[in-house]
């Protein structure tokens, strides 16, 4: 019983990535419209936003962009203050294509990273038995085809391969002293999904649309997990390195808007997202060389909505304004509020400005804040209770070549 629970306080407080780990920044002209781009379309981006209004557009077009995100969080412990995290910049990238093969039929690319995480605290915080460290990146690769079925009417699909990498590090306790052992676990994997679309003008000054894109479930097999410091006592049961498997789930979305534009120069957007993360109930630890010691956690995430809108005016035939805002709901139950990903709810806030340098190039850019609500709870697996805050910054360019 003693071996059994010390290997439960190694792995059942592991990574608990839910709602937070997601990001939305898959193109430029949305951020800056608060991610509310379903019924707008028309651009390369529509590969990932809506697969129906590819074959919407006059020209094919690539796109090609990227985002710094800054995140800043802080851990306001009940006995001990605050604590701050050191969260590196991430710099999630996108690229997409959308080919005209006929008048109605267009072909497109898309790639990108919708699911990304990195965490950091100091390795002798308070909860450095809960998490240390917490890496996650995903890459969606999305061959896509559009049907214009009429003027006012298109449709679209597509097939996400996905490739995903893990990285987890926290502190092990060991009995008896006032020292920590150490646990790394590194994996890697790949999923398979699809996107849907649909995309219809009810007139020339409105469009609605509707996008799902679908779960994808990364299986990752034959990940290392070491062990240091461990206690000789526990060395034959828990050698210094093994072979482990897991899956991660990321959530499908569906995501419904409607667009009008009040004048020729004035386009206003409305659109709601829900996200299944409900799909992400359990994590899941299996050791094909020591079986006895499969670990299942519960993290018990739920689903969520997100409300979006934006706005854009063109001053000019080549100057576009825009800005936006979200609304988005946490997916996190309150007894298992994690270090990892301290999820509550948030609002964005976004502008930005889109310049056609010629009648072939044009440039986007975006800025964002996020603010999430201090939240209070507790890991309750690991009893670690607190308060959360955070912030994030979000800069992006992207450049668009339509031919």
């Amino acid at each position: 019983m003693r071996k059994i629970n010390f290997f439960l306080a190694i792995l059942l407080p592991s990574i608990s990535m839910a709602g937070g780990f997601q990001i939305n920044t898959q193109g430029q002209h949305a951020v800056s419209m608060g991610g509310a781009f379903t019924a707008v379309g028309k651009k390369a981006s529509s590969v990932f936003y809506n697969p129906g209004a590819m074959s919407m557009a006059e020209k094919s077009s690539i796109t090609i962009g990227g985002n710094y995100l800054k995140t800043g969080t802080s851990y306001l412990s009940p006995f001990n203050g605050n604590v701050k995290a050191e969260n590196p910049s991430l710099i999630p990238l996108h690229a997409y294509v959308n080919w005209m093969i006929t008048e109605k039929i267009f072909v497109g690319l898309g790639i990108n990273n919708p699911f990304r995480s990195d965490f950091k605290w100091d390795d002798d915080w308070e909860g450095r038995y809960v998490s240390q460290e917490l890496k996650f990146n995903s890459w969606y690769f999305q061959p896509t085809v559009s049907y214009k079925i009429n003027e006012n009417f298109g449709i679209g699909c597509g097939v996400v391969f996905g490739l995903g990498n893990m990285m987890f590090r926290k502190a092990i306790p060991v009995e008896g002293t006032a020292s920590f052992g150490q646990e790394e676990l590194k994996i890697n994997g790949s999923g398979i999904g699809f996107n849907l679309g649909l995309f219809y003008k009810f007139n020339k000054e409105g469009s609605v649309g509707i996008c799902y894109r679908s779960a994808v479930n990364f299986k990752m097999k034959n990940g290392d997990a070491t062990f240091t410091d461990i206690p000789s006592t526990f060395a034959d049961t828990y050698p210094s390195s093994l072979k482990f498997n897991t899956e991660i789930k990321c959530p499908s979305v569906i995501s419904a808007g409607i667009a009008y534009h009040f004048t020729s120069a004035l386009l206003t957007t409305v659109q709601l997202d829900f996200t299944a993360w409900s799909s992400f109930d359990s994590l899941n630890y299996i050791f094909p060389d020591h079986p006895g010691l499969e670990i299942r956690t519960g993290r018990n995430s739920k689903n969520s909505i997100c409300g979006r809108v934006g706005g854009q005016y063109s001053f000019t035939e080549n100057f576009d304004l825009r800005i936006g805002a979200a609304y988005d709901l946490a997916s996190v139950p309150q007894d298992h509020l994690s270090p990892d990903l301290p999820e509550a709810d948030k609002i964005l806030l976004s502008a930005g400005a889109g310049y056609k340098i010629n009648r072939m190039l044009s440039a986007d850019l975006t800025v964002g804040i996020e603010n999430y609500f201090e939240r209070k709870g507790q890991f309750s697996d690991a009893n670690l209770n607190g308060s959360y805050k955070s912030n994030s910054l979000i800069v992006g360019i992207g450049l668009n070549y339509e031919f």
